[in-house]
C-alpha cells in the first residue's frame, strides 16, 4: 500500500512539478498530502477521502476548515497519512 502511495505521490505532484528547492519540494508535499487527505477521493474507502473515513462522514464545518494535520493535533491521535 505504501508504494502504492508513493507512486501516487510521484506521478501527480513531483513529476509534474519542476520543485527547484528543498523548501519548495517540503511545501508542495505538505499542500499535496493536505489535498490527498481531505479532498480526493479514494476508491478503496468507497470515494470518500481518509478525512471522512477517519473523522466520520459529518465532518463538522470548523473541522472542515482545518488541514487533517490540525485536526489530527486537536484529535490526539495519529493520522492516516501525514508528511512533516
Amino acid at each position: 500500500m505504501i508504494e502504492r502511495l508513493w507512486r501516487t505521490i510521484k506521478c501527480d505532484d513531483i513529476y509534474l512539478k519542476e520543485y527547484e528547492t528543498v523548501e519548495q519540494l517540503l511545501a508542495g508535499l505538505r499542500n499535496f498530502f493536505d489535498y490527498y487527505n481531505n479532498e480526493r477521493p479514494h476508491s478503496s474507502v468507497g470515494d470518500r477521502t481518509p478525512a471522512e473515513v477517519y473523522f466520520g462522514a459529518g465532518v463538522s464545518e470548523e473541522a472542515a476548515s482545518m488541514s487533517l494535520v490540525e485536526q489530527l493535533h486537536n484529535k490526539k491521535e495519529a493520522p492516516v497519512y501525514t508528511f512533516v
